[in-house]
């Protein structure tokens, strides 16, 4: 058992890899899933993200993220829109270790405020949240040419104590309502 986990050590440590930084910004379509994915629409996901790779095979990620998409539930009130804003850390795994093209798979761990706006009348805006806990599953590729870094992901989320989280913020939903969150999301940044 010790001599595997020295070889393993020592493997992750072996490529030529230098510890980089990256900063990307990102945007793409999101999805809710569940009883919330019945009543609301697809709409549109935001994030900026630094990351840092002290290793060839492992990467650190630090992410802001946010999304919006609408409510069409005939029993809410008009002009509902869900917004999500919260953070992240993911660890991200590249398979295999790469330099330029770099396939990978993240775990992390978040939290978010979800919040809905509404309109009951004319220019009578409202607005309640809650906070969510997160944990994100991604599955993506990141491309480094020099200095510029683009890529694309797939992140699942699934979210803690959201059946309490729309019921408060969202009285019309039943009271145990499921659901979790599906981003597609394009990047650009820089790496140094």
């Amino acid at each position: 058992m010790n001599l595997a986990a020295v070889l393993l050590f020592g493997l992750m440590w072996s490529g030529s890899a230098i510890a980089e930084t990256q900063f990307l910004i990102k945007s793409g379509p999101s999805w809710y899933t569940g009883d919330l994915g019945k009543v609301s629409s697809a709409g549109l996901a935001w994030g900026v993200s630094a990351s840092f790779q002290p290793i060839q095979l492992l990467d650190i990620e630090l992410a802001y993220q946010g999304s919006s998409n609408r409510l069409r539930d005939p029993r809410g009130p008009q002009s509902t829109t869900m917004y999500r804003n919260g953070g992240t850390a993911m660890a991200k795994v590249f398979i295999p270790p790469s330099l330029v093209v770099r396939p990978y798979a993240g775990i992390g761990l978040g939290g978010s405020y979800l919040a809905t706006s509404y309109t009951t009348g004319f220019f009578n805006p409202d607005s309640t949240g809650y906070f969510a806990l997160e944990f994100p599953f991604a599955v993506g590729l990141d491309v480094s040419l020099g200095a510029l870094a683009i890529g694309a992901r797939a992140t699942y989320r699934v979210l803690v104590r959201w059946s309490e989280t729309i019921a408060a913020i969202y009285p019309p939903f039943p009271r145990d309502p499921r659901g979790n969150m599906l981003d597609l999301t394009v990047s650009a940044g820089i790496r140094f």
